[in-house]
């Protein structure tokens, strides 16, 4: 019997764990708002989040980028990034990626989201999505 309790013990927080995660990892819409990141997080408040990243990366004089694979996702891909500006210690932008594809229309309204092109000899080699997030950040 106490192995059973002990058993039934860890396997209920594992799904606490793991509904968290998936939880923070994903952004999610709550009557009509975004829930996700503020971009006012700590780093501990992130880990706390996400766990720790798979890779860290610091990159031009004052950022630094940390890297995650959550989920289902080749070995070589990430599904989020944060970056970080080292000097203020505050997140400057946070982005998920999904493996497959999915439609996250609704969490960019029109008339709160700016699209912007990334080009290569006049083609289009990417698009990015930005909305403003309220206070002046973005998600």
């Amino acid at each position: 019997m106490p192995r059973a309790i002990a058993f039934l013990g860890a396997l209920l927080s594992a799904a606490l764990l793991l509904s968290e995660t998936s939880s923070a990892a994903d952004p999610q819409l709550r009557n009509g708002e975004l829930s996700w990141f503020l971009l006012t997080e700590t780093k501990d408040q992130v880990t706390r989040a996400l766990g720790p990243p798979k890779a860290v990366a610091g990159f031009g004089q004052d950022f630094l980028s940390w890297q995650y694979q959550i989920g289902n996702v080749d070995h070589e891909e990430f599904s989020h990034q944060v970056v970080f500006r080292e000097s203020t210690r505050a997140i400057v932008t946070i982005t998920r990626n999904y493996d497959p594809e999915k439609n996250v229309d609704a969490l960019f309204p029109a008339e709160e989201t700016t699209v912007h092109h990334y080009r290569d000899g006049g083609k289009p080699q990417f698009s990015l999505r930005l909305r403003r997030l309220t206070g002046g950040g973005a998600s």
